[in-house]
């Protein structure tokens, strides 16, 4: 221990020099507090703690590693989900189509009769504000007979995979994916 141990204190191991490494502690005195000599000074910016390249590239990699596994996994999530908008936009068609049976006696196979009823296509939009399946891409195929007592419905989009994704539901509410998209 150094002669004047009141004014030092233990300050941590120093693997630099590999000893105990002493700071010493400022005092109050009638004229203020103690500076610490540059010497002391030198030495603690000598044994500043800084990453190394090697530190800085493992840590990079590791996050390089990381953002490999994690895009794809979430746009997946983000099809998946858009799939579910497709679903719920042919559960409303299918709702909607029982009304107008109720009303009329049989099935329709416009999609403007239905919008008369109240159904309106909401699918979530891109970025450029056009949807996923737009209206456009919704299609009824009527049964035969009059009153018409089967249909089957078709919507379609592009949803960000390699093709487009097309669900299908029918008069019972089947839902069936006819091409995923995913």
């Amino acid at each position: 221990m150094p002669a004047n141990a009141r004014d030092l204190t233990w300050h941590g191991y120093c693997f630099h020099c590999g000893g105990l490494r002493f700071r010493r502690v400022t005092t109050k005195t009638d004229q203020g507090e103690i500076a610490i000599a540059p010497r002391e000074r030198a030495v603690q910016l000598r044994h500043t703690r800084v990453f190394t390249l090697v530190e800085l590239l493992i840590a990079l990699v590791i996050v390089s590693i990381l953002a490999a596994v994690a895009i794809p996994a979430y746009s997946s999530k983000v099809r998946q989900g858009r799939q579910v908008d497709a679903q719920r936009v042919l559960m409303a068609l299918a709702q909607t189509q029982e009304i107008y049976r109720f009303q009329n006696g049989g099935y329709t196979g416009v999609v403007a009769n239905l919008t008369a009823l109240g159904f309106v296509d909401d699918s979530a939009t891109n970025s450029a504000g056009a949807q996923y399946y737009p209206p456009a891409n919704i299609q009824i195929t009527p049964g035969a007979g009059n009153p018409v007592t089967t249909y089957t419905a078709t919507i379609s989009g592009n949803i960000g995979g390699a093709q487009a994704d097309k669900w299908q539901i029918d008069n019972n509410g089947t839902l069936t994916n006819i091409q995923n998209g995913t």
